[in-house]
Order: C-alpha cells, then structure tokens, then sequence
C-alpha cells in the first residue's frame, strides 16, 4: 500500500468515524425526542386528565352540598346549571383518558373508574332531584352516608390510575437517564477507538515517510560532500517515496552520463578548436578574394542596369505613341458607328417617303375611277339635256322654259365634262410622276443600304484595328513594366553585390576575430576539462 492510499485508509476511517458518532448521536438524540414525545403527549396528558377527574368529582360533590343546603330558587338554578357544565367536562375528560391508557393495570383501574362512577352519577342526580323537591334531609343524607361510600368507590380507581401515571413516568425518566448513560459510554468507545485506529494510521503512515526521506537526505549529502556520482541511494519501498527515490537515481545516472558526454565532448572540441583556427585564417585570405571579385561585378552589374534603365525609356515612349493611336483607332470607330447610325436613319426616312409615294399612287387611281365616274355621268347628264331639249321643242311655246333649263344644263354638263378630261390628265402626269419618284426611291434605298453595309464594314475594320492596337500597348506595357523590374532586380543586384563585397570585407575580419575567439575556447575547454575531473563519475 502506497503513501496516498494509506492517507486516504486514514481520511476514511476519521471520516467513518465521525460519521458513526453523527448517526449514533442522531438516533439517540431521535429515541430521546420519542421519549419526550410520548412523555409530552401520552403519558403527561393522562396524568393531567387524571388529576383533572379528581379535582372534578371533588368540586361537584361540593357543589352537591352547596346545591342541599341553598334555599334559594335562584340559586338552585345556578347551580343546576353549573352542575350540569361540570358533569359534562368530567364524562368528556373520563371518555378522553380512554385514549391514553398503557398496559394492563391501567386498563382495569379505567374499568372501575367506569363502572363507580356509573353508580355515583345516579346517586348524585337523585341527591339533586331531591334538593330541588325540597327534601333536604333524605338528599343530605343520600349525599353524605351512601354518597360517601359511592364517592370513595369512585376516587379510589382515580388516585390509582394518578399514582400509575406518576409511576409510569418515573419509569421512562428512569428508562430515559439508563439509555442515555448508554449513548454517552458508545460515544466515548467509538470516539476512542476511531482516535486509537486514526493515530495508529498515522504512525504507520509517519514511520513510512520519515525513514526513507532520512534515507535520501544521508545519500544526497554523500553525494554533496564528495561529488560521486557513483552513489545511489536505497530503495525501501515502492510507495510515493521509493518511487521519488527511483527517480532522483534516475536522475543521478542521467547526470552521471551527461558528465561523462561532457567530458568525451570536451576532447572532441579541443581537436575542432585547433582546425577551426587553422579553418578561420584560410577563410582570411578567401574573403579577401571574394571581396575583390564581388567590387568588379558590381561596377559590371551598374553598367548592364544603366542600358537597362535607357532601353526602358524608349519602351514607355513606344507605349506612349501605340496608346495615341490606338486612341484615334477608337474615335475613328466611334465616327464611322455615327455615320453608319446617321445613313440608317436616312435610308429610314427614305423607305417611309417610298412608301407615302405609294401611297399617293394607289390614292392617284382612286381619284382617276372617281373622275371616270364623274365623266360618265356628265355624258349622261348631256344627253339627258339633249334629249331634253328635243322634247322642249316639240312642245312648243310650252317648253321653251325647260329648253332653256335643259340647255344650260348640257352646257354644265360639257363643262363638267372637260373639267374632269383636264383632272384626268393631270392625275395622269401625277401617277407617272410618283411612278418615277417610287422608283427612283427605291434605288436611293438599295444605295443607302450599300453605303450602309460599306460603312459597317469600315467600322469593323476599325474596330480590329483598335483591338490589334490594345493588344501592341497591353505587350508594350508588359515589355516596359519587365524593364523596369530588371532595372530594379539589376539595382538591387548591384546594391547585394556592393554587400556581398562588403560582407565579404566583414567575413575576413571575422575570420581573424574567429580564430581568436578559436584559442580562447580552447582555454575554456581546458578549465571545464578541470572542473569535470573533481567529480567521481567512474
């Protein structure tokens, strides 16, 4: 059993034991509330009841007394009715004491009690009825000669049953005090014993610690005082503290070889010291070299950016020059889409007057068959008038009116007639010269669109001009841009090459600093070779 489980066996049995001292005093102090319960509501309120039956057939019997010898009416009647109270309150308190009755002698002590005052009560109620007749003598003697012997039959059951109360609570307080001393002695044994099996715990545990803590304390000191780690302390157990004692051994053999590294290692640092002397001086001389190969570079690398940086000149001028034109590309393709825009409505307009002048054409007939119509009619109207005119004058004198009317109607009519030959005519000219303006119309329309289709394709022309343009500037701009970048990588190369030179001057100081710094390690090998060689690893 290790260190921890012996301190929790011993936490365990303090707690167990505190715990049984807490459940024993929680059950006795709860036998003693029983106790004090039944004391406080059996055994107290049947000697209160007792006492109180006493103390009530001894007032009623004085009241008896009282009633006999009162002469009064009145006064009789206020007895009577206190009587009657108090006969009342006894039967309840005799019936209630019922409830509290304990064991045996109590039961037949309640029996007589029952059984006597049965009797008295009806010698009590006679002695009353005489009283109130009037019949003092046979009620004094009713209450004093037989009553006195009923009343002695009815007390001696009630001072038994006030006695066996008395004695009965006698017994519990007795009963009470033994079961007490009882808790107070299994108090004491269980608080020695838990105390007894705690301290023994304890030493155990105690014994288990300090031995092999003074143990490690005399080796650790050993090992202090002579510095040999060749020593290992004793392990006496396998609790916590052996395995303490393990790891402070494992500790000390982890130490012991690291020692022994340090000292193999210090013999291998003193041969590289010596080569690293040696190392650093060759090192001297190289950068010394490099240093002076790394001055020519950068004065060749400054060359090569100054042509860099000229050649990145002319391309952002090339950049310049192809992003005009690609610029004039564009307005030109924005000029030509306008014209293009500005001919389709043209040729727009022009299709709308061909088709009004068609139109006019189709109206141009309608007015002709209008006119035809209007001629035919006159013709008509002339021979109408013609004919007319013959009846006119075949009638005579008669019809020399209508012959007027009919004649100048056929003038009208001829009239009529060459105006519509003359409208027919200029209808006609009309028609043929809207025939001539349709078609020249429509091959105004079919020029337009031609001129239209060429000027698109002008546009395009254009347009892939401009594209082609956009894509020399986009290879211009990235030509320009990647001399730049080389100006800057050629700068910053020769900035680098400038320190490498630099460094390099660095380096060679270095070497000489390095090959001082070389002896004076080896010096401190030296020491620590010294130092390592007082401890006993071996």
């Amino acid at each position: 059993m290790n260190i921890s489980q012996r301190l929790i066996a011993l936490i365990v049995v303090a707690l167990l034991s505190l715990l049984s001292v807490m459940m024993l005093g929680v059950s006795k102090l709860n036998d003693q509330a029983v106790r004090l319960k039944y004391i406080s509501e059996h055994s107290m309120q049947s000697a209160l009841l007792a006492n109180k039956i006493a103390n009530d057939l001894n007032q009623n019997r004085i009241v008896l007394f009282v009633h006999i010898l009162s002469s009064k009416d009145q006064e009789k009647e206020a007895i009577a009715k206190f009587v009657s109270s108090s006969r009342d309150l006894l039967v309840k308190n005799i019936n209630a004491y019922g409830q509290f009755v304990e064991g045996e002698a109590d039961a037949v002590l309640y029996r007589q009690l029952q059984a006597a005052y049965s009797d008295y009560d009806r010698l009590f109620m006679g002695a009353m009825k005489l009283s109130d007749e009037r019949d003092f003598a046979r009620a004094f003697e009713l209450a004093n000669e037989t009553g006195f012997t009923k009343f002695t039959a009815v007390i001696q059951p009630v001072n038994g049953l006030v006695k066996f109360n008395e004695d009965h609570a006698k017994e519990l307080i007795v009963d009470a005090e033994t079961a007490n001393s009882k808790s107070i002695l299994l108090f004491l044994f269980i608080f020695g014993f838990g105390v007894a099996l705690v301290s023994f715990i304890g030493f155990l545990i105690y014994r288990a610690i300090r031995n092999p803590l003074l143990d490690t304390l005399s080796s650790l000191s050993h090992i202090e005082e002579n510095l040999d780690f060749t020593h290992r302390i004793p392990v006496q157990s396998n609790d916590e503290i052996g395995q303490l004692v393990k790891a402070v051994n494992h500790i000390l053999d982890a130490v012991q070889k690291s020692f022994i590294n340090i000292e193999q290692s210090l013999k291998q640092m003193s041969g590289a010291a010596v080569e690293m002397s040696l190392n650093t001086r060759q090192l001297s001389q190289i950068s010394a070299v490099s240093s002076e190969s790394a001055a020519h570079m950068a004065a060749t690398v400054e060359e090569v950016t100054v042509s860099i940086n000229h050649v990145a000149e002319r391309a952002r001028d090339t950049k310049t020059h192809t992003q005009n034109s690609g610029q004039l590309a564009s307005d030109g393709e924005h000029v030509i889409n306008a014209t293009v825009t500005e001919i389709d409505s043209i040729a727009g307009t022009v299709r709308e007057a061909s088709t009004e002048m068609s139109d006019l054409q189709l109206k141009s007939n309608q007015i002709r068959i209008v006119v035809n119509e209007i001629k035919e009619i006159a013709d008509q109207t002339n021979l109408l008038a013609l004919n007319a005119a013959i009846e006119a004058a075949r009638a005579g004198e008669l019809g020399r009116g209508f012959a007027v009317v009919a004649d100048e109607v056929r003038k009208l009519a001829e009239r009529t007639g060459k105006s519509t030959q003359e409208i027919a005519n200029t209808v006609s000219s009309i028609q043929e010269g809207s025939d001539r303006a349709v078609a020249r119309m429509r091959q105004v329309v079919l020029q337009v669109e031609e001129g239209v289709n060429h000027a698109r394709g002008a546009g395009k022309a254009i347009a892939n001009i401009r594209a082609a343009s956009d894509v020399v500037v986009s290879y211009v701009v990235d030509i320009s841009e990647a001399l730049l970048e080389q100006g800057s990588a050629s700068t910053v190369m020769a900035q680098q090459v400038e320190k490498i030179a630099h460094m390099s001057e660095q380096t060679s100081d270095a070497a000489v600093q390095s090959a001082v710094s070389a002896a004076q390690l080896q010096k401190l090998i030296e020491s620590v070779q010294t130092a390592i060689s007082s401890y006993r690893l071996a």
